[in-house]
């Protein structure tokens, strides 16, 4: 039996991806702001007026009515735009858009995406600095290529970005445990000193969406 060539009309690679958008998640906002695992979150999250998921366009209200100095490395005002995919120019790809025009790509209907915007809103100049590192080690790379990939320098951004906890504490005994990984000492035999003493904020936006459904295991990294 012979094969017929088919053609199937497919949608442009640099638009976006409409025909992968996922249904729209429950949105039960009054469940994050009881948990302590979101409280970075709280003033960003009491602020979305949506009954549903929120949309981009709920996404860029907040940001121009509660956050208008927003601003990116480059100075540029931020906004968020729907993601492009497939093969795209350099200045096109996503550290590069954000650093270049100021705009984040976010996808619909996605609690990671909706995290990172949350996160932007509650610390604007960390993210705003590490996009800015994330560009200058993609630039360089143009001219100098990683044999290892991302390298050193984004691997560590993205550990950050994604998985990033912010400690706080004036205790140096404390903060040698921490940075000298030892765990059983710090948060087992000073743990009633690290509850008055350190305090702990989520910055990473995967580790938010982890968090929506925890699980033992969840792994966050400072820096």
């Amino acid at each position: 039996m012979g094969l017929r060539a088919v053609k199937i009309a497919l949608p442009s690679l640099t638009q976006p991806d409409a025909m992968h958008q996922q249904p729209a998640p429950a949105w039960h906002p009054a469940s994050l702001l009881q948990s302590p695992l979101f409280a970075p979150l709280y003033s960003a999250l009491a602020k979305l007026n949506s009954t549903d998921f929120p949309t981009r366009a709920d996404c860029n209200i907040l940001l121009v009515t509660q956050h208008p100095t927003i601003v990116t490395h480059t100075g540029l005002p931020l906004r968020f735009v729907s993601q492009q995919t497939g093969k795209l120019a350099f200045e096109q790809q996503y550290e590069q858009r954000c650093y270049l025009a100021g705009e984040v790509q976010m996808r619909a209907n996605n609690w990671h995406d909706l995290f990172n915007v949350l996160v932007w809103l509650t610390f604007p100049k960390i993210k705003a600095a590490l996009n800015a590192r994330h560009y200058h080690a993609l630039q360089m790379a143009q001219i100098l290529p990683n044999k290892n990939g991302r390298g050193a320098l984004r691997d560590a951004n993205t550990l950050l970005d994604e998985s990033g906890v912010i400690v706080v504490t004036a205790d140096d005994k404390l903060t040698n445990l921490l940075c000298d990984f030892q765990w059983k000492k710090l948060f087992w035999q000073q743990r009633e000193q690290v509850k008055t003493a350190m305090g702990f904020y989520i910055f990473g936006h995967g580790l938010f969406e982890k968090s929506v459904q925890p699980y033992v295991g969840i792994a966050a990294c400072s820096s």
